[in-house]
């Protein structure tokens, strides 16, 4: 179950009855993994909504901690050398 608020979403998760709250850019990133997207893809659309540079180690941020959550489907790690 989502809800949509002005500055952040939540997210029930019906199986593990959590709520998870995320910011505007992590809100920008969940709605995005779709499996295809990719994270130099994901930092130009966040550049395009935030209006400015975003580096790919945000992305990969966003998505540890999505997985963590499980947020996504499978978790992700980022490729050794990126923090």
């Amino acid at each position: 179950m989502v809800r949509e608020l002005p500055d952040e979403v939540l997210v029930y998760d019906l199986d593990r009855h959590k709520v998870h709250c995320l910011n505007r850019t992590a809100a920008l990133i969940w709605r995005q993994c779709d499996g295809r997207t990719t994270v130099a893809e994901l930092a130009r659309l966040l550049e395009k909504e935030l209006g400015g540079r975003v580096d790919e180690a945000v992305v990969w941020v966003a998505l540890e901690s999505l997985g963590r959550a499980h947020l996504l489907r499978d978790r992700v790690r980022p490729p050794a050398g990126v923090a």
